[in-house]
């Protein structure tokens, strides 16, 4: 009896086909967890591209509403005194050839005051808070608040 449990113990015919199909087992393991990752790294990848979009075209808004007010020879006019809301260009929203939009509101904050310095010229600090929107692509929104002034003679005919 033992001559034949010693026997069996040395027939190891069938450990390699074992073997080997650990090893496939665990490489299939290793590949759908790499493939796994490679979909989830592409998927975060465009969602930080999506909404960084979202946020430069949010800041497009803000640099929009600072131009409108660069080009400015008096003040723009108040459309609604309850809100202090201020008449611009482009309170609407603006489309790019892209999948890109952004747009502004401006509202006046509060009466001009005078500049330290300037009193006598007549000159005012008018000060504005600007609330841009940024959209990209179908999910993706971001929005910029800012505070602008801009210092204005309103004795300029």
């Amino acid at each position: 009896m033992k001559a034949y449990a010693v026997a069996r113990l040395n027939n190891q015919d069938g450990v390699g086909l074992v073997s080997a199909m650990l090893a496939l087992s665990l490489l299939a393991v290793f590949a759908v967890v790499a493939a796994s990752m490679a979909v989830n790294e592409r998927r975060t990848s465009f969602n930080d591209v999506t909404y960084t979009s979202a946020f430069l075209s949010a800041d497009s808004g803000g640099e929009q509403a600072i131009s409108f007010l660069m080009v400015q020879d008096r003040p723009p006019v108040i459309t609604d005194m309850s809100t202090w809301r201020v008449d611009t260009e482009s309170n609407l929203s603006m489309a790019s050839q892209t999948s890109q939009e952004f747009g502004y509101d401006m509202r006046m904050r509060g009466n001009p005051r005078p500049r330290k310095g300037y009193d006598v010229q007549k000159f005012r600090d008018f000060f504005y808070n600007v609330d841009a929107e940024g959209e990209a692509g179908v999910e993706a929104e971001s929005n910029v608040s800012l505070i602008v002034s801009k210092l204005t003679n309103l004795n300029y005919n």
